[in-house]
């Protein structure tokens, strides 16, 4: 079990080899504990790149660790019997506790709900593909919702296709998937300012992208420089728009 951590960690920090990513994906596919280790590290990542820094969860991990050591000495104290379960995977299981109460709290907060009511993802359709290219495995893994592969694998094929701006898009949208805000703010605003198919949806995907990040002030903004004419994008943003300033 400790080696499945730092395995789903490298995985997670892309220092995997393709083999070896393969292999990680297969075992997602046909071992659901694993899988559920994996959705929970993969939450807590993301959760930890909006916060200030890692040391207050990790103070809520020593409170928590105090606690619990308090509570066996209590019982061995009393006569009871208590099973010896190594520090981190106490540490681990604290943590996987605090993370799954954290995100039923945030999808449940108003700008979680309007996230997810404005921000339509939808399904990656790339023009050239196959399954055994970069393109048409990040496909897969995107369609399935496992947008931090199909981060790594739209990186793969842009080394190749820098000027592939459909992967460009859907590297934005993995990107603001996977936690990475900065980087999606980049591409977007790069699509905003080019003229592409896709420049329309720049300047939506930065305010989903801060709505994301609850910066409802650079959202707004974001929002009000989206004009009449982009009728994609336009009237929902002025919907959008009176929702964020009722909240």
């Amino acid at each position: 079990m400790k080696d499945d951590y730092k395995w789903i960690d490298e995985y997670l920090n892309g220092n995997l080899s393709e083999e070896e990513r393969t292999n990680f994906q297969e075992r997602l596919k046909n071992d659901p504990l694993f899988k559920e280790s994996y959705e929970v590290r993969k939450s807590m990542d993301i959760f930890l790149k909006n916060r200030k820094g890692k040391a207050s969860l990790i103070k809520d991990l020593d409170s928590l660790g105090n606690q619990y050591f308090q509570e066996s000495e209590n019982d061995k104290s009393k006569g009871k019997v208590t099973k010896m379960i190594p520090r981190w995977a106490r540490y681990a299981s604290a943590a996987a506790a605090i993370m799954l109460l954290v995100i039923a709290i945030r999808n449940f907060l108003p700008q979680n709900i309007l996230y997810n009511q404005y921000a339509d993802i939808g399904k990656m359709n790339l023009e050239e593909k196959g399954p055994e290219t970069f393109t048409g495995k990040a496909e897969i893994a995107f369609n399935a919702q496992d947008y931090i592969s199909a981060y790594y694998f739209l990186t793969q094929h842009l080394e190749r296709e820098p000027e592939d701006i459909q992967a460009i898009y859907y590297l934005g949208l993995s990107a603001l998937e996977s936690g990475k805000y900065e980087e999606a703010l980049n591409i977007f605003e790069n699509l905003n300012k080019g003229a592409t198919a896709y420049q329309k949806s720049g300047k939506w995907w930065q305010a989903m992208t801060y709505l994301k990040m609850k910066n409802f002030n650079q959202c707004r903004k974001a929002l009000k420089e989206i004009p009449e004419s982009n009728e994609a994008f336009y009237e929902k943003a002025q919907e959008l728009l009176v929702k964020i300033d009722k909240r």
